[in-house]
Parts: structure tokens; sequence; C-alpha cells
């Protein structure tokens, strides 16, 4: 099963915490030659360009995102560097790329195509977007701490990873990935 059954929803937070811990540690950096965070996740005005630019394409694909929310968030999120050491982290940890049981708990992960050097931005998208407000302590509990600029960071990121699924579902007729998608985008928007 994968965790878009469930709305992009993680059953197991703690465990999964401590999955990305030992993903995560950063004592690995410079043992396998892994690309420095190509994807810039975390650098908040790289981040913030690509919401707004994501926003467009939804609404040009006939959605409406809730642009005024994520403007929000933008002023409201501080950022600063993340705390976090450069480590191994996934790259493309999204909704549909951990494997759940029947009982919605991550027992697995797939595509590991994007490994890659960088703040453990990417990887806690799924803590805003695969969890309700008051599951989330439970993901640090597994996992340990995590500064404020790092979580506001990947808040960042799960809109955008958010928005990007739900424009390419509307041109790929996925139904179920934009439901998610959009699911998961409320999640990520609540405090």
């Amino acid at each position: 099963a994968d965790v878009l059954a469930e709305g992009g929803r993680l059953a197991n937070p703690r465990e999964f915490g401590a999955f990305l811990a030992a993903l995560h540690v950063p004592h690995r950096v410079g043992q396998v030659e892994l690309p420095l965070d190509p994807l810039s996740r975390a650098d908040p005005t790289h981040l913030a360009k690509g919401l707004r630019t994501w926003v467009v394409r939804c609404e040009e694909a006939g959605l409406a995102p809730p642009s005024a929310a994520i403007e929000r968030m933008l002023e409201q999120t501080e950022l600063g560097p993340s705390q976090m050491a450069p480590c191994w982290m996934h790259g493309d940890l999204h909704m549909r790329h951990p494997i759940v049981d029947e009982a919605c708990r991550v027992v697995g992960v797939i595509d590991w195509g994007d490994l890659c050097l960088a703040p453990p931005v990417g990887d806690f998208s799924l803590y805003w977007y695969g969890l309700l407000p008051g599951q989330r302590p439970a993901l640090l509990a597994g996992y340990g701490p995590v500064d404020p600029a790092t979580l506001a960071a990947a808040r960042r990121w799960s809109a955008y990873v958010c928005l990007a699924l739900m424009a390419s579902s509307v041109s790929l007729g996925h139904d179920v990935v934009l439901a998610a998608a959009r699911e998961g985008l409320r999640r990520t928007l609540l405090d």
C-alpha cells in the first residue's frame, strides 16, 4: 500500500522520526560522493519564489490554491539558515514514496534517485503534510531536536511539493494524488 490511500497521512510518526534520524546522521557526509542540495531546498528565497510559481501553475490548471494563506505563511515565517549540518537526505520524500502497511504505518521508502547532502529540510516536509499538528511532536520525539529555521523551511518545501503535485496531477488525470496533495497542503497550512 502507499500513503496516498490515507490522503498522505502517516500513522507512525515516532517510528518515522527514528527512521529519519538514522538517515540524517551528519558523520556520514563525505563517505559517498553526493550532490550538495541540488534543488536549494534550504534556501528561503528559492523556496518563496518556487511557491509563488506553483501557485500560478495551479491557478492555470483550474485549481484554486489558498494563495492568501500561502502568502501569510511566507510573511509570518521568519527564516534564517538551517542550523542542521548537511547530511544524507532522501531528497524526494513526498507522499508517493513512503510505503505503508494496512494500518498506514511506514514500512519502507522508495525512489532514492535524489539522495543528496543537505540540511534535512526536504525530508521534514512530511512533518507538515503527513501529520496533523497534534501528531507532529511524536515525529520529533522519534527524531530528536530540530531547529525552528529547519522546520520553517520544511513547511515551505511541503507547500511547494503539494502545489507541484496538485498541478501535475491535473494534467495527468491523477485524482488520488490530487486529493492527497490538497489534503497535505491543508495540513501544511494548519498551525
